[in-house]
């Protein structure tokens, strides 16, 4: 049975999806720089907790909006248990700013149905709980 020599060389998936493996960069170990894995985020990107700090006047505003429509999509599952609100919980990457980035390029894959899935069932679990009201997104582990 013949090896993958991929595996042989990267046996944990995520040191072969480092920018340096990906991308051939060979790079003095001495030097320091950021070698990011390509199979995750990282405190580089952006954080919407973050949106309040900014100067930038397009952003002004952005967090309350942002947090409003959880708010509204939290207040339709706790209204109706089997409310489907799994597709306004997906946040796909907008292309135009090259925030997410790949293997192949810049079109990262956001968050898709996995992720809004999980989503849904916080907010579930959260309204079980007892949660009436969230006045920030860490109270519903999102």
């Amino acid at each position: 049975m013949r090896q993958d020599s991929r595996a042989q060389r990267f046996p944990n998936p995520e040191h072969a999806s480092l920018f340096s493996k990906v991308f051939d960069v060979n790079r003095p170990e001495e030097a320091s720089w950021f070698d990011p894995v390509l199979l995750r985020d990282n405190p580089v990107f952006v954080d919407p907790f973050l949106l309040d700090l900014t100067n930038e006047p397009e952003f002004r505003g952005a967090s309350r909006e942002v947090f409003e429509h959880f708010k509204l999509l939290y207040r339709a599952v706790a209204h109706n248990p089997q409310a489907d609100v799994e597709k306004r919980l997906e946040f796909p990457e907008v292309a135009e700013t090259c925030l997410g980035y790949t293997k192949i390029g810049t079109s990262g894959s956001g968050s898709g149905h996995d992720r809004a899935s999980d989503m849904r069932h916080a907010i579930g679990r959260a309204i079980e709980a007892g949660l009436k009201s969230p006045e920030h997104f860490e109270e519903i582990s999102l």
